[in-house]
């Protein structure tokens, strides 16, 4: 996606095609383990056995212990994107979730359970991208991309300032709302990377939408469709699924549906500006697009 928004603000090329696509079930047991694990240091982190789960347990647990938040905090946020999900023909996964089943799955790496973590996918997505000249000679119909913003971190989660805090979210973002020329509060909905639910949680604080260790005051009522701040209507990487390389690019059709009022069952009441998070590995590195009308 960013690729080709940056080639044609160059002025290199008037049409591009993106599509992202990823094919997981064919891999099994330990195969599967050692693949996601090459998004973590490979020197510090998987040489000592640490998967993606396990790296976010740590975080999670080390998040609850210096906020006092409670486990029903996180699980509230798979409970939201399957009751998104269960409203989405694309998803997944259609089941409504209870905060019962989420706290009560089968454990992962405590504290986090089956239900703290994203599936194994198979996904496919595709969007076309124009220059303004293009859509205007053209008379096609589409929604704007405002701004695109990519920040980095640490590979290594030990060598970062705070475990918890997921930096490169914080400087794309901002680099991001500044470039597009809007304020946190125009954004009608969120799409953001939850691959674990804690990181549900710290993206809200990092995008700037809660304090730190603040995050479990807005997923009861706040991240809903309904909510000042509408989180994952597409169900999120729980509910709607994580294909990793086609995440990205489901993450802006759902966002075109939403703002062409064309989303459903789950569509947003005036929605008018989208925050699409996406995000690699630990928050290693992160990517912001703002979208309008």
């Amino acid at each position: 996606m960013r690729d080709a928004y940056l080639s044609i603000k160059s002025g290199e090329y008037d049409v591009v095609v993106v599509g992202g696509v990823e094919k997981m079930t064919d891999i099994h047991g330990s195969d599967i383990l050692e693949k996601s694990s090459s998004i973590l240091d490979r020197e510090w982190e998987a040489f000592f056995g640490a998967t993606p789960a396990a790296m976010a347990a740590l975080i999670a647990r080390k998040y609850m212990h210096d906020f006092g938040v409670e486990k029903e905090a996180l699980s509230m946020f798979s409970v939201n994107d399957h009751l998104n999900g269960s409203k989405n023909p694309d998803a997944q996964f259609r089941n409504k979730l209870t905060i019962q089943q989420a706290m009560n799955s089968t454990a992962v790496a405590d504290p986090l359970n089956m239900m703290d973590c994203s599936p194994m996918s198979d996904g496919a997505a595709a969007v076309v991208l124009a220059s303004e000249s293009f859509i205007k000679k053209n008379k096609r119909e589409g929604v704007r991309i405002l701004s695109s913003a990519v920040a980095e971190d640490y590979l290594s989660v030990g060598s970062r300032k705070s475990i918890y805090t997921l930096n490169s979210t914080k400087l794309a973002v901002e680099k991001a709302l500044r470039k597009s020329g809007i304020k946190r509060n125009d954004i009608s909905f969120m799409e953001v990377h939850d691959s674990f639910s804690i990181f549900g949680l710290l993206e809200l604080e990092d995008l700037g939408f809660a304090e730190k260790g603040k995050a479990k005051d807005l997923v009861y009522d706040e991240i809903k469709l309904n909510g000042s701040i509408p989180v994952n209507p597409s169900g999120g990487l729980k509910a709607k699924g994580d294909p990793y390389g086609a995440v990205g690019v489901g993450q802006a059709v759902d966002a075109y549906r939403q703002l062409k009022g064309k989303a459903g069952d789950n569509q947003i009441k005036d929605a008018k500006y989208a925050l699409l998070h996406n995000m690699a590995g630990t928050g290693t590195s992160s990517i912001i697009h703002i979208l309008g009308e």
